[in-house]
This record gives structure tokens, sequence and C-alpha cells, in this order.
């Protein structure tokens, strides 16, 4: 958004006369203003746009971020005011979220409580367990372990490649949840 202020300063020296008109008309700290009010859009997009790890988890809290930099300021110009009234509704209208993008967002450990919205966390939860309803219940099984460490060492060496090394060993006091529901339940606190 700079190159717009850069650029801005530059013009009146290569402009003609017949446009000098309209390049005085132009309201420079207006133009500062949606500089500044555009900033974070291109942050999302940068965020959004990354193509080496997943994003999908980011779009609603990103989105909700959006929506909250089109809050109008009693400070803020007219023409701003109407430039964030116009991109809200935009955003409202055209940028619409999936059930993946809840139930991706819920899912994700460091966002789960929709801090951005916390309004849209029941909505993400109920998604999830609307999927967990629709997919046949499997009996879980505790974790056992063994007493024997030297029986443990010599099976794992035996059964198990290098892989199982870099696993933990399961803990003796471990209880899992018994169904999906207590497992979404314990994950959620």
């Amino acid at each position: 958004m700079d190159v717009f202020l850069l650029a801005f300063e530059d013009l009146a020296g290569v402009l003609d006369r017949t446009l000098m008109n309209d390049y005085m008309l132009i309201d420079k700290d207006l133009l500062v203003s949606v500089c500044s009010f555009l900033k974070p859009f291109k942050e999302v997009m940068v965020q959004l746009s990354c193509d080496t790890k997943p994003t999908i988890h980011k779009v609603l809290p990103l989105r909700q971020y959006l929506l909250q930099q089109c809050i109008i300021n009693s400070d803020d110009q007219d023409g701003i005011q109407q430039m964030k009234k116009f991109i809200e509704k935009r955003i409202r209208d055209v940028w619409l979220l999936q059930d993946v993008h809840y139930i991706c967002t819920l899912l994700h450990p460091s966002m789960k409580h929709f801090h951005i919205d916390p309004s849209l966390h029941d909505k993400a939860l109920e998604l999830v367990k609307e999927i967990m309803k629709r997919q046949p219940m499997t009996p879980f099984s505790t974790c056992t372990t063994l007493t024997d460490t030297n029986a443990r060492d010599s099976r794992s060496a035996i059964s198990k490649g290098i892989l199982s090394h870099c696993f933990d060993v399961p803990r003796d006091d471990f209880e899992s949840a018994t169904t999906p529901y207590d497992e979404l339940n314990d994950y959620m606190t």
C-alpha cells in the first residue's frame, strides 16, 4: 500500500497541466487513511496464500478480523466510513463460510476456543458432533502396558521398526475416553 503514497508524491513532476487539476483534487490525508485501512487486507491475503502449509483453519478467524477492521470509528473520515460499510457488506455477501471452515478452526488447538468471535464456537461444535453422529461407533479400547520392561523392549525390537522408538510408551495410569463425544469434551477443556 505504501507504493500509492510514494507514487503520489512523484506524480506532480510527470503530469501535464490538464491532469494536474485532477491531481490537486486528491485528498492526501484520505489517501493515507485508505492505505492504512487496506494494510490488514494485504496481510490476510498473504496469510491465506501460503503454499507451504495448510491455511483452511485460518479462514474464519481472518475473515472475522477483517470484519472487525470495518467497524466505523468516530474519527473516521466520511470516505473511510463509506469504504468500511461497502467492504463489510461485500465480505458478508461474497465471502461465505462453509462448514469445513468452522470445523477446521475448532479442531486447530490454538483456535478451538474462537477468541476472535466466541458466538461461532457453538455452531462449530454442533457441526463436529453432527459428523460424529454419522460415523459408525467403534468401541474404544483402553491402553494396556507391559509390566516387564525387558519383554517390552525385546518385542518392540522384533516386531516393530525404528519408528516405534520415536513414540511415547503408553502410561500405566492412562485411561482413554469411552466415546468420541467424551474425547471431544476432553479436547475442548
